[in-house]
């Protein structure tokens, strides 16, 4: 098959492995000719210990091929035969397995071919702010987002984190805050049946027009054309807005959990390709 996962397409022979992060859109094409099966599991991580940074799933590498036979796979089928998840019997073993198959994802891939460039990606300040900034949008996104409580999460001073975010994303991060804002409001569109009212109202826009004309500016449509466009499947949205400047194009695994599988890598806006 043929896999999309926010801006990279991957042509998957069998037994490759995807790893999708938060937030990012991913679309599968089937063969017409052969018998396909394509199994997943949602999980989540969960909060980091109290003074720890939280993770960063962006640095993990985007896919693996693994061998038929590896445990990953023994794994995953096992964790399929939980049926159903709900039952209380199975969830002292769910979290522990789904944990194991994290693990031999990110270290029983193929390794990194020689002389391969590695870069940094984002800054770690940059990279808690946009944690802390998700996590305001997504859980009130009525509240007001201020500088000072986004750089007291980021742990540096606010011209620092201005300075970081320039740096990286070619934006501030009270833009970013407001793109993640529109972000979620595109969410919104998609999956409910709210009014474009009631859309700009539950994220904090002060008028349907308002939220209209800068969601275009965003997207390049209206909210409107956009929810008719969606369910057409005319549109989608392949990455988040706040990376409009610069898209990932490769992944690298953070060196505190072992060995980098793909480098992580921003391409500057001129090379980035525009979906109609």
């Amino acid at each position: 098959m043929t896999a999309q996962i926010g801006s990279r397409t991957v042509k998957a022979s069998p037994d490759t492995v995807f790893l999708v992060p938060p937030a990012v859109t991913d679309s599968y094409r089937y063969s017409r000719t052969e018998r396909s099966i394509h199994s997943f599991i949602h999980f989540h991580l969960g909060d980091p210990p109290k003074g720890w940074p939280p993770p960063s799933p962006y640095r993990w590498p985007l896919y693996r091929r693994l061998p038929p036979e590896n445990l990953f796979f023994h794994l995953f089928r096992q964790v399929l035969a939980f049926s159903p998840l709900s039952r209380g019997q199975y969830q002292p073993v769910l979290g522990p397995t789904v944990e194991l198959m994290l693990r031999y994802y990110l270290y029983a891939g193929n390794p990194e071919p020689a002389g391969l460039e590695v870069e940094p990606g984002l800054s770690d300040g940059v990279e808690r702010a946009l944690y802390w900034l998700r996590d305001k949008v997504r859980d009130q996104p009525l509240r007001k987002i201020k500088l000072a409580d986004m750089a007291r999460a980021a742990f540096m001073s606010p011209q620092n984190l201005c300075r970081l975010f320039k740096k990286d994303l070619r934006i501030g991060p009270m833009e970013c805050a407001r793109l993640l804002k529109v972000e979620y409001g595109g969410g919104l569109l998609e999956r409910s049946q709210l009014t474009i009212k009631e859309v700009a109202n539950r994220i904090g826009f002060e008028n349907p027009f308002h939220f209209s004309r800068v969601f275009k500016e965003v997207y390049g449509v209206p909210p409107q054309s956009y929810r008719e466009g969606f369910k057409k499947k005319n549109w989608f949205r392949p990455t988040s807005p706040i990376f409009r400047n610069y898209q990932f194009q490769r992944i690298r695994v953070n060196s505190l959990l072992g060995p980098p599988a793909l480098s992580f890598r921003l391409l500057p806006k001129k090379y980035r390709v525009r979906l109609k």
